[in-house]
């Protein structure tokens, strides 16, 4: 059996109040959750325990995450006091940017600030309407083109239609 210890030598005191998740990891505040902005688990605070691509963090008394790293994607769980609050994932664009995607929107940080936000909508398809059985002659359109010359708006070709008569004007 062997025991080994690690020290360093460093002046002046040691903070009173040590806290592992206050580091320069930017956060994005989802409702009232602070999420840090980095696809780095080891980022989140401290470790609980790790076993292969799962990694069990503490964020801060209340909260933890459980990480799980695949294919350039993290799926992250949140719980506060033990129990499961929302889950998110992270996907790897490239060393400086990652995109999070929390239930419909989509986020984009580059360099921990934000730069989008895809929100997906549902959407519905534009009904057909029925064709008339008989025209309406009670409409007229009208249609005037224009040509800008010496910063002055001038017509160059006028159209009329009332469904009868169509008038052209060039």
């Amino acid at each position: 059996m062997r025991i080994t210890f690690s020290y360093g030598i460093r002046y002046g005191l040691a903070p009173e109040n040590f806290n592992i998740s206050d580091n320069d990891i930017k956060k994005q505040t989802y409702y009232h959750y602070k999420l840090p902005l980095t696809m780095d688990p080891l980022k989140y605070g401290q470790i609980l325990h790790h076993v292969a691509n799962i990694y069990y963090i503490q964020i801060n008394p209340n909260n933890s995450v459980v990480i799980e790293e695949k294919d350039n994607m993290n799926k992250i769980k949140l719980f506060s006091k033990g129990r499961l609050i929302f889950e998110w994932l992270d996907k790897y664009v490239n060393d400086n940017t990652f995109i999070r995607e929390i239930g419909t929107k989509k986020y984009t940080f580059k360099n921990g600030e934000l730069q989008l936000v895809t929100l997906e909508k549902p959407n519905k398809y534009i009904n057909t309407i029925k064709k008339a059985k008989k025209a309406n002659d009670k409409i007229i359109t009208m249609d005037i083109e224009t040509i800008n010359v010496n910063n002055k708006l001038t017509p160059y070709c006028i159209c009329i239609f009332d469904v009868k008569i169509i008038i052209l004007i060039i």
